[in-house]
């Protein structure tokens, strides 16, 4: 009888360090989406604020305007442009770190940008 309530005490401790690693995963990935989700937001608001000042400057132009945008023909349209991004957590104190990382890895050509958590989180 002793052995059967040993063996249910260590299956439930098991269980339980599962479903807290389980938990600590699910806050994680909830934190990351949160704060990637209002980097989109922001850069969605951005990019429909500039479109709308650039139609506006279109509409305003005669033929003696020069064109602002040269930019544009020297774009290849047949090339796609390739954009990734990767979001996580990384503790404080590394990130500079990972930064430096990713700088060397894309050979300089990354945007980072970082958000704080305001509340700890606990490693999975």
């Amino acid at each position: 009888k002793l052995g059967e309530l040993e063996a249910e005490l260590t299956e439930m401790n098991s269980n339980n360090e599962k479903m807290q690693q389980a938990y600590n995963e699910l806050v994680e990935y909830k934190l990351v989406l949160e704060k990637g989700g209002e980097f989109f937001h922001s850069a969605q608001r951005s990019a429909a604020a500039q479109q709308i000042e650039s139609d506006s400057q279109h509409a305003e132009e005669s033929l003696d305007t020069p064109l602002l945008l040269d930019q544009d023909k020297l774009a290849d349209p047949s090339k796609p442009v390739q954009l990734g991004f990767l979001t996580g957590l990384v503790p404080r104190d590394k990130s500079m770190a990972f930064e430096r990382i990713l700088f060397r890895a894309t050979r300089g050509n990354v945007f980072v940008r970082q958000a704080s958590v305001e509340n700890p989180v606990i490693d999975p």
